[in-house]
């Protein structure tokens, strides 16, 4: 006896091939939605930070207050931050951490965005510690061009509005969250001129900074973002609050 099975037709091959190359097109278009950075004037502001329109923004010789010249607080929400180079905190503060960072790491955003603001609440506000921040950018272009912005803002005393939205706005990696329209957008937002923004981040200058500065980093050990330096000591990563606390306590910071 032989055991005989019914066998399924197979379909029209051409409309095999179009169903297939259909779908594919399907998943290509939603992986795009779901890659695609935020378009143009799609922007996160931080809470606390007023925005400037572009019409009447404060140009780079401005502080927050309009003041030619004087570099102050560009947002009011950390009266002790500076805004003099990139330091939260008072430059007489008897302990610094310093942290070297990418503004495309999201370790770094999450340091920025979540234990940040509480250093600057608990600590750097009533004149305890201050918080340098320097430049570690290795994940590529875009990286390069947030670290010269964010020099370009410091010079301007614009550094605490421009990290803050800069770290607030992360979308992936070199994939248009920096591109320079964006990070103009976010640098006007921050109270800086546009077009004098986009003219600065071709300075040769700036960019050998960043340059420099990511070489130190790697020559003191740096090769992970974040990296903080207390005392001496590196600590590679996001440590808790109560590891932070320690490591502050350990240097005098209570």
């Amino acid at each position: 006896m032989t055991h005989r099975r019914s066998v399924t037709p197979i379909p029209d091959l051409r409309r095999l091939t179009a169903a297939g190359l259909g779908l594919g097109l399907v998943l290509v278009a939603a992986l795009a939605l779901i890659q695609r950075p935020a378009a143009p004037g799609s922007v996160t502001i931080p809470s606390g930070i007023a925005v400037l329109p572009s019409a009447t923004s404060a140009t780079p010789s401005e502080n927050a207050s309009g003041t030619p010249g004087s570099p102050g607080s560009s947002t009011g929400s950390s009266p002790a931050t500076t805004g003099d180079g990139r330091v939260f905190g008072t430059a007489t503060a008897p302990v610094a951490i310093d942290v070297w960072s990418d503004y495309q790491c999201p370790a770094c955003g999450y340091f920025a965005n979540q234990i940040l603001p509480r250093l600057l609440a608990e600590y750097a506000d009533r004149g305890a510690v201050r918080i340098v921040y320097h430049d570690f950018a290795f994940l590529g272009p875009e990286s390069i061009d947030a670290a010269v912005g964010a020099r370009i803002a410091a010079a301007a005393g614009k550094f605490d509005a421009y990290h803050r939205l800069v770290y607030a706005n992360q979308q992936g990696e070199n994939q248009g969250a920096f591109a320079r329209p964006r990070l103009e957008q976010l640098a006007v937002a921050a109270g800086l001129d546009g077009q004098a923004f986009l003219a600065g981040l071709d300075d040769p200058t700036l960019i050998a900074a960043v340059h420099a500065e990511t070489e130190q980093g790697r020559v003191l050990g740096v090769n992970a973002t974040p990296t903080l330096v207390i005392g001496g000591k590196l600590t590679r990563g996001v440590p808790t609050w109560d590891q932070l606390v320690v490591l502050l306590a350990a240097q005098g910071a209570t």
